[in-house]
């Protein structure tokens, strides 16, 4: 089984799940206080690094994306991510890509 980049600087799985137990507390607190007007345009330290909540929960969605089609890419069967977590991950993929670039069909 292939094993991604991010996966591959751990030792065990257990690292990668340490690093998403710290960002996904920060995740939902932005999540929330945006989704009740409570700061929707506020930012958040993880990581050490500081992010606007919308960037944070794209880049989240965008990183579950890619993970999730990394483990399924040799199970056929395997359910494909949500239509809008997809749409989330393109959009990022697509906006960091420069003007220039070829971009699949599709």
């Amino acid at each position: 089984m292939r094993r991604s980049r991010s996966t591959a600087a751990f030792e065990r799985p257990s690292g990668v799940v340490r690093l998403w137990c710290d960002t996904a507390p920060a995740a939902v607190r932005a999540a929330g206080a945006a989704v009740h007007g409570t700061d929707p345009h506020g930012s958040v330290a993880t990581q050490g690094h500081v992010i606007a909540v919308p960037d944070l929960l794209a880049t989240l969605t965008t990183e579950a994306v890619v993970h999730h089609l990394d483990l399924v890419v040799d199970l056929p069967d395997a359910p494909p991510p949500g239509a809008v977590a997809l749409g989330v991950a393109v959009a990022t993929v697509d906006g960091l890509l420069s003007d220039g670039a070829v971009r699949p069909n599709g």
